[in-house]
This record gives C-alpha cells, structure tokens and sequence, in this order.
C-alpha cells in the first residue's frame, strides 16, 4: 500500500493503543493497591463510565476520586498506580510501523477523547514523537462539522469504528479512507480493511 508523501492521521484508541490491555493491566493494579478483589475495582470503573454520556468523556482524575472515595485509598497514590509506564500498552506493532511510516509521510491524529488524557497515553507509550502537531485532532467528539473540515484535504485517516469510517466516507469523498477491523472479517465497500497496522506497510 503506498502511503508515502502523505499526511497520515491516525485515531487512538483500538487502533494504535491496546486500550482493552491497558484498562485490564491498570484495574488489576489498583485493585492491588486498594486491598480488594479485581472485580471490585472493575465494578467501580463500570459504574463510572455508565454516568458518562460517551466513552470519550473518560476522565482519570474523576475516576481516582470515586475510588478513593470507595476505597479510601489517598488519590495520590491511585495516579502513582494509574500512570505507571507499564499499564499504556499499544499493539505489538505500531511503534514500529509508526517509526516507518514517519520516515516517509507526514503522520497526525484523528481521534476522540479528553486531550490531557490522550497526550498521556501518546507520552507514556514513547510514540508522541512521531506525531506532526500541525495535525494533531483530538476533540471530545472528533464527529462534528468544525473538526472533520480540519482533516487536510486528501488526507489518509484510520480508525477502527466503522460508523466513524462511514460517516467521513459520505462527507469528504476527498479522504483515503482506511478501516482497521480487528474484531472479524467484515467490510466496508470503497475503503481500505485492513486487520492489523502492518498492513499499511504492504
């Protein structure tokens, strides 16, 4: 696939990050931390999410309140857990098809989320650098008017929801449009499907 000398925008979550490793890795942590069982701790971050009114709006120190409250364990030593390096875990491949891909394209981000929060996880994971800040896009909701005509024109984008796919498909017919499906074999009609990032370096 031929993606260079071109601006490359990326979403996050499920499509570079591992975000299902990183919440089981994290959860298991704190429920160390906190002195009880991993389903405690997962009950906890399940009632918190369903209070939000998208996934997108997660935030950690909102989450560390709840538990401290819960739990009473000092906030302070939740973040020590939380942000511990070693619970940010991308896919086994895109650190190094990002390291390739930056060599020849422009590389960017398309996603969705609290900007401190995704800033971390782009930190912590060592993969901030590959990223241009010209066309870093992040917004709590990347699916209205003012974000999508951000995205320069002719621009590659890919993202694992396919509603996200569909809908930029239908609005700017100008995008290359990739689908990153790691679930199952489905696929979406006049757009790239690929299972894994080491696709785009085929």
């Amino acid at each position: 696939m031929d993606v260079s000398e071109r601006i490359i925008l990326f979403d996050i979550d499920k499509t570079v990050f591992d975000t299902r490793a990183s919440g089981k890795k994290y959860g298991q942590k704190l429920a160390e931390r906190c002195h009880v069982g991993e389903e405690k701790i997962k009950e906890s971050v399940e009632s918190y999410r369903s209070q939000l009114e998208s996934s997108t709006d997660f935030d950690p120190d909102e989450l560390l309140a709840r538990i401290e409250t819960e739990y009473g364990v000092e906030k302070g030593n939740l973040e020590q857990v939380l942000f511990d390096q070693s619970n940010f875990i991308l896919f086994p491949e895109s650190g190094a098809v990002l390291e390739k891909l930056a060599k020849t394209s422009i590389l960017g981000l398309f996603s969705e989320g609290r900007q401190q929060w995704q800033k971390k996880k782009m930190e912590l994971t060592g993969i901030a650098r590959f990223f241009d800040p010209r066309y870093v896009i992040v917004e709590r909701r990347k699916m209205n008017e003012e974000s999508i005509k951000k995205i320069p024109q002719g621009s590659t984008v890919i993202d694992d929801k396919r509603v996200v796919i569909e809908r930029l498909k239908q609005l700017r017919p100008d995008l290359n449009l990739i689908w990153i499906n790691r679930e199952n074999e489905e696929k979406i009609e006049g757009v790239t499907n690929i299972k894994s990032l080491k696709d785009l370096l085929k």
